[in-house]
């Protein structure tokens, strides 16, 4: 609890206590010592210390094969932990067969009707999106929000994350109403279970003013932001990978009005988050690579930016993720380089790929 509400440093030190306990009464290598490895993943994941997560959850799994429960619920959601954290740091193909890995767990264990492997379900709908495999992403999406209709859990946490996950397709797809529609049923559910501010809505915020952005509202989408940034700041998950996508998005909508200054603030703050992190390679700080590039390129500094274009094209590449419209936009905005310069068969080449 203390850990989702964003009170990570209690929740660890409550994670120490209770190891220390297990220790104290030689458990350090049961079932409750195992949830306790997961627990302290979770914290240090949602603070956004994504390799630190992935020792905990390691940890975990090697007591789960210690005690021979490496087909237990337990297991499996140790495995999508693992998934997850992976994602984060740009490593999607890892990501999708730790998650493949989950399923087979729930499979051999008969618990594939569970809101649990629902819940691993999307996150490789995430990970297989990321990737640009946009029809697996909604395939397995689709299997999840089934999964989570028969039992009921639509009002869940587990239930808004879906929605999320499903809005956030549909944004990429470009049907920009319905995503909203997404974002907005998100808030209601979160809304519904206690969670009227903190990084879970703001995290709703964000993507609602990244909407707005594309409809040209800037002004409304930098309140919005605003509004998102003060939750991710009272809360302490500003350093989280989350807040750092919602600190770019401010800076798109900066961008918006022309305020081109201090929207570069934005996405320079954003990446020193993702480079704190150990993530500057992965495809979110990619994105925010390619809109700095875009300011610079506003600006004439065209040697700047070419380096975050080449950067971003990069990641996409060795993520294996040249598919997405993401990596698209990229081509696109290597084109308006490319023309800047006055080498136009170079910019006719970029948008022909981006085309593509």
């Amino acid at each position: 609890i203390r850990s989702w509400q964003g009170k990570f440093d209690s929740a660890l030190e409550k994670c120490e206590q209770a190891w220390s306990i297990c220790e104290r009464e030689g458990k350090a290598e049961s079932p409750e010592a195992a949830r306790i490895c997961s627990l302290r993943g979770v914290a240090h994941y949602q603070r956004g210390e994504y390799q630190q997560a992935l020792v905990y959850y390691d940890q975990g799994r090697h007591i789960c094969e210690l005690l021979g429960t490496t087909k237990s619920s337990e297991a499996a959601m140790l495995l999508l932990k693992m998934g997850a954290a992976l994602r984060a740091q740009g490593r999607l193909q890892e990501a999708v067969g730790t998650y493949e890995r989950a399923l087979r767990k729930f499979k051999e264990a008969g618990t594939m009707e569970s809101v649990q492997a629902a819940i691993v379900l999307r996150h490789l709908a995430i990970a297989l999106g990321d990737m640009g495999d946009y029809e697996g992403a909604k395939l397995e999406l689709g299997k999840s929000l089934e999964l989570l209709e028969r039992s009921n859990a639509m009002g869940s946490m587990a239930g808004a994350d879906a929605l999320r996950s499903l809005g956030d397709l549909q944004w990429a797809a470009g049907d920009l109403a319905e995503a909203a529609e997404r974002y907005e049923q998100v808030l209601k559910v979160t809304a519904a279970n206690g969670l009227l501010t903190g990084p879970e809505p703001a995290a709703i915020l964000w993507r609602i003013a990244r909407v707005e952005c594309a409809r040209g509202q800037w002004r409304s989408a930098v309140d919005r932001l605003e509004e998102a940034n003060a939750m991710f700041q009272s809360s302490g998950t500003d350093r989280t990978q989350e807040a750092a996508r919602s600190k770019a998005q401010l800076g798109v909508a900066r961008q918006g009005l022309g305020q081109v200054d201090e929207a570069s603030q934005c996405f320079l703050a954003a990446l020193e988050v993702f480079e704190a992190h150990g993530m500057a390679t992965c495809l979110d700080a990619a994105e925010i690579q390619a809109r700095l590039g875009e300011a610079y390129l506003f600006k004439g500094e065209l040697d700047s930016a070419k380096e975050q274009f080449d950067a971003a094209w990069a990641t996409h590449e060795a993520a294996g993720a040249t598919r997405r419209p993401q990596a698209a936009e990229i081509l696109q905005l290597r084109g308006d380089f490319e023309r800047q310069l006055g080498n136009l068969h170079g910019a006719l080449e970029k948008y022909d790929q981006a085309t593509e």
